[in-house]
This record gives structure tokens, sequence and C-alpha cells, in this order.
């Protein structure tokens, strides 16, 4: 059998190419994603380890998922505990330090550097537990000396003695640059742009006096880190936490390299697409492969080779084809995640700069699933072969084989999508944002999309009957041809193009997610924004985004606001308490800030000590008018006290509905620590209108150059740069799959010519010409990437429909947005990969010898 199988590869080189570079595409795009993703969170790794080196234990205040440890979100622990902690057996160093918001700012006055990820920290005593080190210079020792990273240091052109303005809670300030940074043994640093002031300063100028945001800690040699923070989580208390060094550092880096913790579920999302676009290319190319050599099988069952000497050498052949293949479709995902590699990037921290990372996860998935997959592919078509009487299979011809696999596959997919449709519609119909909602929806939508696929070649014949008419009418004979062969072999059709439909698919269910959370953002901002603008600090997230994508703002910026006679303004602050997080607002101006939509209750009422929730969190938990509950705010966290309030009204709607508890700045102030204002939200006053309103505005905030005022249309927009940032890194991932759908397209148009050599030789020996042969399958592609993106733009739309409904409740996506004009070019788009995926192959049939290829079979 091993003879046979290497004569069979040396009659068919060409099919055997082909088939090795179908496989070595699909296992490009699986390859691609995983070092992409790879590089970006190995590279902050890095950084990260070198920065945090020497810490063997961290002590910071208890969070919840909301807060970003690592970036300037930690919940502070008061500066005694430093002591508590110092008093530990095995501790050598300890350092408070203080870390925020602190951003450079340029002669010009603009801001220096992404705002989210500008770090200001204090520079601790013990060098081991700065997270960096001193390249030049000396280390501040007054309240106006800083030192700063030598990156920014050598973009802005500054030296040592100069005078640097930065900004930070306060108002902008100058200081003396006396130091230059960099991280151990690279010159990033943790943050975009780092500066690092005395302990005192810092604290005073970070908003954290008498608190710290982190105690570092040495150990003493041969304590484990392990141990030493199990004996500091007994000392300091459960509302506080004690991570090891290395808890630490992976605790920074998955912040950092996601730039929120459900990040990382969208990147998994991501990968587990590629996998199964991999799994989907192979095993579809390699049983086209198969399938086509039934004849070749059922000859040599007729010579006297068993069915376990069929399959033992089918899964054989498979296996080497798809180890090799595996491999180079390794080295081509390598190549393309190269080039793309400067388009990812998280931007939370610098960039270490190591290089391309090619995991062992990523040589071991892709190498397994390129064999596995391509095996098993391999072996179902030859069971299916071998099942056949030999002499049958022989007698036989093509169209028959293709009427009677057509009908096995369309009862199995019918089967699939009835067994599917039930968990389909129950999960969406229950819609209550669980996890078993979500699982439900999942395992429906597989079930669908499978036995869709198997019956989708019942819809190439319409399909291709409506498109097909003008090739027909203006192409001739040869145009005609190319429609019929399209509609002959519906599930050859459909074969060779589902690269093509799962790409275009990929990308329409990306395209109509953008688009309705885009449009129900943007509803739910003009519905519920009464305020004519909301001051932000520059570098803050839209509010919807909440307390771990704010930067507090200077008091005096609400001071300024409010002695403006002509403006009714209204504080916002984000306030944290274990288990959530929700916004302390002032009562009797909120309401003309925002429409909360059907209000149960008494929103006034909140200013005597009660709280607001969004009808869905009070449905959800059970919550009812009237009922206490006991909250424990992270300031109360420190002294372990708590607060008792009261649930005086409910809310339907409301850009503030997306924090879901609303509460009284003036009562939470007394039961709490001060609050920090997050935003200040402005309506114009009586008789004066929007443009003096504006200019008002404007001059009361000429000093504070850190300060962002928006228009409701500028929070719109800001809510829609910041779904589009969510989709960045996947956009650009994407790419792959539709460069795999391209190559595949390619390659299995490639094959099919190959494969029906006989057939193309008769023509051309019954009088076609060359030019009439290429126009013929030029317009067989082209109708084979017509239909491919029409699939796959409604593919997208089903997969978007379901997603937008399975995410209504949980992300605010409402609505559905189907951006027909974008899907319309994506339509355009295959009917173009289909003609220029054609080209090669057209080219290649004209010149087939016809005697020989007639001869050949």
């Amino acid at each position: 059998m091993l003879r046979v199988v290497l004569r069979s590869y040396q009659f068919h080189r060409t099919r055997l190419a082909l088939v090795v570079g179908a496989i070595a595409v699909g296992v490009a795009f699986l390859a691609g994603t995983f070092v992409l993703s790879d590089t970006d969170h190995t590279s902050i790794a890095q950084t990260t380890e070198l920065a945090y080196s020497h810490v063997a234990v961290a002590v910071e205040g208890g969070y919840s998922s909301s807060y970003l440890p690592g970036t300037g979100h930690h919940v502070p622990v008061p500066e005694t505990l430093e002591r508590v902690v110092d008093a530990v057996p095995g501790v050598v160093r300890t350092a408070g330090v203080a870390e925020g918001y602190a951003q450079l700012v340029s002669p010009s006055g603009s801001l220096i550097g992404p705002t989210a990820s500008a770090l200001g920290t204090s520079v601790a005593a013990d060098p081991a537990l700065n997270p960096f080190v001193l390249d030049r210079g000396h280390e501040p020792g007054a309240a106006d000396q800083v030192v700063v990273d030598v990156n920014t240091v050598r973009a802005q052109g500054w030296h040592l003695g100069q005078h640097v303005r930065i900004v930070t809670d306060e108002p902008v300030r100058a200081f003396t640059l006396v130091g230059i940074v960099s991280s151990r043994n690279s010159t990033d640093v943790v943050g975009s742009t780092l500066v690092g002031f005395t302990p005192a300063t810092a604290h005073a100028v970070l908003g954290l006096k008498g608190q710290d945001s982190v105690v570092l800690v040495t150990a003493a040699r041969g304590v484990r880190d392990g141990a030493l923070a199990a004996r500091l989580r007994s000392a300091v208390g459960p509302d506080d936490l004690a991570l090891s060094g290395s808890q630490f550092v992976a605790q920074n880096v998955m912040y950092a390299s996601t730039g929120a913790p459900q990040f990382s579920l969208v990147l998994d999302v991501v990968l587990g697409l590629a996998l199964f676009v991999c799994s989907l290319v192979i095993f579809n190319i390699v049983s086209i492969m198969v399938a086509q050599r039934r004849s070749e099988l059922a000859m040599l069952q007729c010579l006297g080779a068993s069915r376990l000497q069929i399959w033992s050498s089918v899964v054989a052949e498979g296996a080497v084809i798809g180890l090799l293949a595996s491999a180079a479709g390794l080295a081509l995902g390598t190549l393309g995640a190269w080039l793309l590699q400067g388009v990812v990037s998280s931007g939370g921290v610098q960039s270490s700069g190591a290089g391309l990372v090619v995991g062992t996860r990523t040589v071991a998935v892709c190498l397994g699933v390129g064999t596995v997959v391509t095996a098993v592919a391999s072996v179902i078509p030859a069971v299916a072969a071998s099942r056949t009487p030999p002499i049958g299979a022989l007698r036989r011809d093509v169209l028959t084989r293709a009427e009677e696999d057509a009908a096995r596959a369309k009862h199995s997919g019918f089967v699939l999508m009835a067994c599917g449709s039930p968990f389909l519609v129950v999960g969406l119909l229950l819609n209550r944002g669980g996890q078993e909602e979500i699982w439900i929806v999942g395992i429906g939508l597989v079930l669908f999309l499978v036995g869709l696929g198997r019956v989708s070649p019942l819809t190439v014949p319409p399909l291709v009957g409506a498109l097909g008419w003008p090739i027909a009418r203006f192409g001739g004979l040869p145009g005609d041809l190319g429609r019929q062969n399209t509609t002959r072999d519906a599930r050859r059709t459909v074969a060779t193009a589902t690269s093509l439909i799962v790409g275009v698919g990929l990308v329409s269910v990306l395209a109509v997610m953008e688009t309705s959370a885009e449009r129900s953002n943007d509803s739910q901002i003009a519905q519920a924004l009464t305020a004519n603008f909301e001051v932000l600090h520059a570098g803050s997230g839209p509010l919807s985004a909440g307390s771990a994508a704010s930067s507090p703002l200077s008091p005096e910026v609400l001071s300024k606001l409010a002695a403006q006679r002509g403006l009714v303004v209204s504080p916002y602050s984000f306030v944290n308490f274990r288990g959530g997080w929700g916004v302390a607002v002032d009562p009797g101006t909120i309401g003309r800030m925002a429409d909360f939509g059907t209000v149960h209750g008494d929103l006034g009422a909140l200013a005597q000590g009660g709280f607001a929730v969004s009808s869905q969190i009070a449905a959800s938990s059970h919550l009812h008018l009237g009922e206490k509950v006991r909250f424990r705010f992270f300031d109360q966290l420190l002294s372990g006290a708590s607060t008792v309030l009261r649930l005086d009204a409910t809310y339907s709607q409301g850009d503030l509905a997306l924090s879901g508890f609303i509460f009284s700045s003036t009562s939470l102030g007394k039961a709490a620590a001060p609050l920090e204002l997050s935003a200040v939200l402005v309506r114009a006053g009586p008789g004066v209108d929007r443009a003096a309103a504006s200019r008002l505005v404007t001059r009361a905030l000429g000093g504070f150059p850190d300060v962002s005022v928006q228009s409701p249309a500028q929070v719109q927009a800001a809510e829609d740069r910041q779904v589009a940032s969510r989709l960045d890194v996947i956009s650009v991932l994407l790419v792959l799959a539709v460069l795999v759908a391209v190559l595949g397209v390619v390659n299995t148009m490639g094959l099919a010519m190959v494969e029906r050599t006989r057939e193309l030789a008769m023509l051309r020996a019954v009088g076609m010409t060359r030019d009439q042969l290429r126009t013929m399958v030029r317009a067989e592609a082209t109708l084979i990437g017509v239909v491919g993106a029409l699939l796959g733009v409604a593919l997208g739309v089903f997969v978007g429909w379901a997603f937008q409904r399975a995410l209504s409740t949980t992300q605010g996506i409402t609505e559905l947005v189907v951006p027909w004009s974008r899907l319309v070019l994506y339509v355009v788009g295959g009917a173009v990969i289909g003609f220029v995926a054609g080209t090669i192959p057209a080219r290649g049939a004209a010149r087939v010898n016809m005697l020989d290829a007639i001869a050949s079979e």
C-alpha cells in the first residue's frame, strides 16, 4: 500500500501541492493569531517582570473587577499599614508606593503620550523596589524635582536641569528634571510615560494623602515568596490582599495586555474562531481530495486490498501530508504575524521589543491540529467509499455519486438544524445575560450552523440562477457553461467557497456587532443625556466604561464651573464597593442632566441616605423598594466600617443606567471618605443659550489643559470610538481570515481544475477555444465568489443577530443594525476575489494537452 500511495503522489504532484498549500493556509491563520497574541502578551510580561523582579510580596487593598491593579487604580491602603508589614518576620525592606495619574505637558501645551497609561509614582528609598533603574542624574530629593523615563526625554529633546510641566489631580505645575530612568535591561518602563516624585510630593499631587497605592516587600534570604505572602495575609486582615511577587506581576500583565479582564474572553473567542476556521478549511479540502479518489480506492478493492488496508493507508497519508503542510503553515503564519506585528499592540505599557514570540503552545497546537484534522478528514470519505461495492463505484458516474452525497448531507443537515433550533430559541428568549443562557445559545448556534453548512448546497441553484444570468447573457456559450458547471455539483461549489464563506461571515459579524453597538450607544445617550456638556479628565474614557477608565478631576474644576453665573452644574463621582461599583450624584440637579425613563419611587429621596438601581439589577437581585442593603465602600474597608442604605427608586434607562447603582454624593460623603470628582455635567441656565454656555465653560476651564469638554454629539463619538477600540485587535486578526479566504479559493479552484482535467480536455476536443475555456473557468470562479460572499454575509447577519440578542441585557446592545452598504461591498469583493482566483486555474486549464488528458484517466 505504501508503494501505491507513493506512485499516486508521483502521478498527481500538482494535486498534492495544492492540497498541501490549502492545509498550510488554514494552519497559517491559526498560527498567525496565536503568534500575534503571544507576542503582545510576552512583550509586556518581560517589561513587567523586569520592573518588579525584586518584589517578594505586594500588599494592596481589596478590589473589584472594575479596578486595574498596576495602572494607577489600586485600592489604597493607609500609610500606617507599612509599619504592620515591616514587623512581620521574614520582611527585609518595605516601600509604600503612591501611584496615580501624572502626565507630562509639552511646551505647546499638549499632553505627551496616551493619557490612559501616563503613570506617576513615588521613588522608593530602596532602589530594588522601584520599577525602574536610574540611568543618569540622581533621584528626586526636593518637592519640585522629578525623574522621567528615557524614551520621553529622548523624544522631547530634554536635558537634566530642564523645567518640565506636569499635570496631575492638580493643575499644571513646573518641576525640575533631575534624573532619567529606564527599566532593567531595557529602555522601556511600566507605562507609556513615567514620572517619579519624592514620596511626600507623590502623596500630595496624586490624591493619596495618608494612603499608599501598594506596599512592596523584599524577603529575607531563604524565605519563599508564597510563605511570606501567607504570613502577611494573617497580619493585614481579610480586607487587604497580600500577593506574591509572581502573582503581582501576573496580575499587572493581565490587565496591561488586555486593557480589561473581560477582553481576555474576546481574545479567547478569536483564538477559538481561528481554530474553527483552520479545522474547517483543512477538513473541507481533504474531504474533496479523498472523495475524488473514490474510483481509485474502489479499484484497489477490486485488486484485493482490504478495507483496513485502505483506511490505514489513507489515514497515514493524511497524517504525513498534514504534518508537512502544518509545518509550512506555521512558517507562513509566523511571517504574516511579523508583517502585522506593528499593527497589534495593547498600549498598556511600552513594548519590550523582544521580537516575535513563537511559543511551544503555538507549535504544538498548529502541528497537532493540522495533522489530526487532516487524518480525520481523510478517513471519513474513505470509509464512505469502502462501503460502496467496488464494481458499482467504478461504473457509476460523478453525477450519480454527487446526488447521493447531497441527499445524505441534506438529511443530516436538517437533523442538526432541528436539534440546534430549540437550544437557540430557548437561550435567546430567556435572554437574562446569565452563563446558562450563553451556553444554551452557544450549543444551539454550533449545531444550527453545522447543519446549515450541510444543507447550504441547496441554495446554490437558485442563487446562481438569479445572479448568473448576466454572465450567461453577455458571456455567450462559455458564460452559460460556467453557470451550469457551478450548479451541476453544488457541493463542490460550496466546498470551493467554504473559506470565503467563513472569512466574509466573520467580517460581517464584526460589522453587524460594531454598527449595532454604536447605534445602541447613540440611542441611549440621545434619550438619556439632557445635559449640554460633559466635563471629564482628558484621559478618561466614556462614563459608561466605569471607574476603571476614569481619571479624577481636580475639585477646582467644579468650583470654577459653579462660579459661572448662567450655568447649572452637577458633580458626578464613581464609587466602588465590595462586589460592584456605582455613581454618586447630586439628587437636586441630576434630574436636569439625565432622563432616567420610567422611575419607581423617588430619586430625590437619595439625599436622605437612600440609593437607586436600574430595573434590570432590581429584578435580577430581587430587590424591592424600601429594602435596606448593607454596603462596604472601599474607603470603609480600611476601617472595617459599612453603611446601610434604603432602596428609594428604580429606573429603566439613562446614561447612568450602565453603572447600575446611584447614590447621593452628600449622604455618601458623610458615610465614607471624601469622593473623587469623576465628571461634571453642565447645562445652560435659564435665559442662556448653548453658545453662551459654551463660552462660559471655556472661560472657566482655561487653566486646565487636561480637561475635556464634550457635547452630547461628542459623547456619542467617544462611545463609538470605545466600541471600535475594543474591536481593533479582532479587526486586525480578521485580516488573516480574509487572506485565508482568498488563498483558499485560489487553491481549491486550482485543485478542482486538476481533478477536472479530462472534462476540460474533452471540451477542447469538441471545438472550444482556449479563450472560451478561460472565459468559462473565470465565469465559474466569479459565480463561486459571489455565492460564497452571499452565503458569508447571510451567515454573518444571522450570527450577528444571535450575538446582539444574547448581549442585549449584559452589554446594552439593544438595537440590531445591519450595515447593508458595507455588506454589499463584501459581495462585490467576493465576485472580484472569485474572478482573480479563477485567473490562474483558467490559464492552466487552457494549456491542457487534449490527448494526454483524455488518456490519463
